[in-house]
């Protein structure tokens, strides 16, 4: 099996981490909901930071895609754009965690 080249795996990395993109608009409805609701008192201060560190990451997805898009585009360092393409990955990678980390709090 021969491998892809280099252009048309970029593009699809790039597709693909776009992918959370399309249910961007119900996660931001559900974070602000999320960010606006009360906090109760007797919440563990670990529990919290978790929770709002996650609502946070999920919004700022799409400064993180943009970012790693321009980044692709506008560097001239090969490993530079390596890590521009994985960038989007990485970070959804860390809202997971996150998420689990919640779930096993809370």
């Amino acid at each position: 099996m021969q491998a892809l080249p280099k252009g048309i795996l970029t593009g699809l990395l790039f597709v693909l981490s776009g992918l959370p993109l399309i249910v961007y608009p119900a996660i931001l409805m559900a974070s602000v909901m999320s960010l606006a609701g009360g906090v109760s008192d007797n919440e563990p201060i670990l529990l919290m930071v978790v929770v709002y560190s996650f609502l946070i990451g999920s919004l700022a997805y799409p400064l993180v895609y943009l970012t790693s898009l321009v980044g692709f585009f506008v560097g001239k360092d090969a490993q530079k754009k390596r890590l521009f393409v994985r960038l989007p990955f990485l970070y959804i990678g860390l809202c997971i965690v996150l998420l689990i980390i919640w779930m096993l709090l809370g």
